[in-house]
């Protein structure tokens, strides 16, 4: 069965009701009988909300991210590094480094984020990001090619989360 065939059924997210009923139901005759359909999740899934999003179906996993239909119907893939439940500055790679370095940050929700290198003084030096981005993984590289050698810090602001974090240039 092919993913665009998920819109010819009815799905259900259900939780252990004492009687070991938990997971995802399929019917296939309009809610008459249920089959499960949790073929690739982890066995200790107890949290099902489904999203029917054009054939694609999405179900988030004990907090830690959401898994999607792939190929076909019975396949669910593990998608938590592209829907990230947190928000997160990483330490730039290489560190120290010259002349530019990656700087990865992760958004978990819609937001206006604000990514920017400061010297060690505090005055900005160039804003990496100003736009509004939604939850994924980023990653930016800085160059530094026409700066001296150093100590930077750069700042990643995403609604109400901040986080700063140091860098090292050496020519």
């Amino acid at each position: 069965m092919l993913a665009t065939d998920i819109n010819e059924f009815i799905y259900a997210g259900s939780l252990d009701n004492g009687w070991g009923c938990f997971g995802i139901r399929r019917s296939t005759d309009n809610g008459n009988s249920w089959q499960s359909f949790n073929s690739g999740l982890p066995p200790d899934c107890t949290n099902y909300i489904i999203c029917n999003n054009n054939g694609i179906l999405f179900t988030p996993i004990n907090f830690e991210g959401v898994y999607r239909t792939i190929g076909s119907t019975t396949d669910l893939e593990d998608n938590k590094n592209n829907f990230p439940h947190k928000f997160e500055l990483s330490p730039n790679f290489p560190n120290p480094f010259n002349p530019s370095t990656i700087i990865e940050y992760k958004i978990a929700d819609l937001e206006f984020v604000t990514l920017k290198v400061y010297d060690v003084l505090g005055k900005e030096i160039v804003v990496l990001v100003n736009e509004e981005k939604q939850a994924g993984n980023y990653e930016v590289t800085f160059d530094a090619s026409e700066l001296p050698s150093g100590v930077y810090f750069y700042s990643l602001q995403a609604g109400d989360f901040l986080d700063t974090k140091k860098m090292i240039l050496i020519k």
